[in-house]
């Protein structure tokens, strides 16, 4: 089984070795209108060369989209970004 600090790991290794590539790129971040967590990681991506954009929904319905797309519950709070094509 997979931990969330290697999962973790390889996303940080990803991204910077992917920034170049990252220019630009968009991405649909899904999340709760105003949620400070969000809107920093939405940034960082940013200052990464991604072009983050914020889709708000109400908390129980994101949670929701979460599970029926198999995000595991114990991550349903966390922020989830979607690449255009995707």
């Amino acid at each position: 089984m997979t931990s969330a600090r290697t999962i973790l790991a390889a996303i940080l290794t990803m991204l910077a070795a992917g920034q170049s590539l990252a220019q630009g790129t968009p991405m649909d971040v899904k999340k709760t209108n105003g949620c400070g967590c969000c809107l920093a990681w939405m940034e960082r991506m940013e200052e990464s060369g991604f072009a983050p954009e914020g889709d708000d929904m109400f908390a129980g319905l994101l949670v929701r989209y979460k599970l029926d797309i198999g995000v595991p519950p114990k991550w349903s709070r966390a922020t989830l970004p979607w690449w255009k094509g995707m």
